[in-house]
């Protein structure tokens, strides 16, 4: 599995990288973890796990998130590197 380092030195996952990307897709469109929920069909705290990066997320529903975001499936992938002032 693919890894990358964050600041605090700590391993982050690919499914870390899917989760912060997902963040900051939804952040960007204005969307909730209710709107989360309703989208993947499942409950508000299932939700917030996919969201937090606690549960993974699936395949399937990666896909689901890629046309409900109307975002490409690589979206999830790419790195964001945060620049430090």
């Amino acid at each position: 599995m693919s890894q990358i380092t964050t600041l605090n030195s700590k391993k982050a996952t690919l499914n870390d990288r899917v989760a912060a990307n997902l963040r900051a897709e939804m952040a960007a469109q204005r969307k909730s973890v209710t709107d989360l929920s309703e989208a993947l069909r499942v409950g508000h705290r299932a939700a917030t796990r996919r969201w937090s990066g606690e549960q993974d997320i699936g395949l399937n529903e990666l896909e689901l998130l890629s046309k409900w975001l109307d975002v490409p499936l690589s979206a999830f992938m790419v790195s964001r590197e945060r620049q430090v002032a």
